[in-house]
């Protein structure tokens, strides 16, 4: 698959930012996720359950935006073929 846009990965700069870039996307999202997950399961779940639920939830939220914001760099800048292998 070819990239969108062609990064020369040659060059360390470019893996520091494209870390620190996917990095800051991914703690943003994770912890705006959080809170709409903790408000919508204070509201409707009551009892010794709910943190499994939450757990699950969170588990879950993490694995879906973690794979798609690999397979999203990769397919715009063709970075990210280690976590993907």
């Amino acid at each position: 698959m070819k990239p969108l846009i062609t990064v020369n990965h040659k060059i360390h700069i470019n893996a520091f930012v494209f870390q620190a870039l996917f990095s800051a996307m991914f703690v943003a999202f994770a912890f705006f996720l959080d809170d709409i997950i903790d408000e919508t399961i204070d509201e409707r779940v009551s009892g010794s359950s709910k943190k499994y639920i939450k757990a699950s939830l969170h588990f879950c939220v993490t694995f879906l935006l973690t794979f798609a914001l690999l397979y999203t760099f990769k397919w715009i800048f063709g970075w990210g073929d280690a976590f993907l292998a």
